[in-house]
């Protein structure tokens, strides 16, 4: 299970009397996911997921990708969008580690990408031009290559070829020096629901 953070009932309820999202019904950890802890949150108000960044995830850049999920939301696409706290704030703590509830995104899992869905993610045509400054890559392409070396239950040989098709893709729009201009994404080609 990707459940590295245990939230007591008494944390959860502390966390959500910040927020105008109801009492807890139900709270149990989602077991897809690789690297935060996420958990599916009822409330007397509706359903919500939480996160809890565990220590991959640099802090200073969080408020970007939560900024990008409400822009998305507020633009048409379907992503779930972060819940702010009464005083606005998206971003907060729990057990000393930074967290985010976001809404509950109804539907299913996609539990074998294809290359058809990696396409339809990468046509997107959305990001920070009208959003605000370009976010700085601090994975690059280094998560990709390790991503060409995941399962072949994940990735079959097309989407391994997809993936270099865009490593080069992003080599030669690198050399243009045209690195503002290529879109943000948070997304993760795996076996796990909208939670990560």
């Amino acid at each position: 299970m990707a459940v590295y953070t245990d939230i007591t009932d008494d944390e959860l309820a502390q966390l959500l009397a910040d927020f105008d999202l109801g009492a807890a019904v139900a709270f149990k950890g989602i077991a897809e996911g690789v690297e935060n802890s996420n958990f599916l949150l009822e409330t007397d108000k509706g359903r919500f997921i939480l996160t809890v960044y565990e220590k991959r995830v640099r802090e200073e850049e969080l408020p970007f990708f939560l900024d990008l999920m409400r822009w998305l939301a507020e633009h048409g696409y379907p992503c779930a969008t972060p819940m702010s706290d009464r005083s606005g704030q998206a971003l907060k703590r729990v057990r000393g580690k930074p967290c985010a509830i976001v809404s509950f995104l109804p539907g299913l899992s996609v539990r074998r990408p294809s290359v058809a869905h990696c396409r339809e993610a990468g046509d997107i045509n959305y990001g920070p031009r009208d959003q605000r400054e370009a976010q700085p890559k601090t994975v690059g392409n280094g998560a990709s290559r390790r991503l060409r070396q995941t399962p072949d239950d994940i990735l079959d040989g097309d989407g391994q070829r997809e993936i270099r098709r865009g490593e080069r893709q992003i080599t030669r729009h690198r050399r243009q020096k045209q690195p503002d201009t290529l879109p943000q994404t948070h997304a993760d080609a795996q076996q796990h629901g909208s939670a990560d």
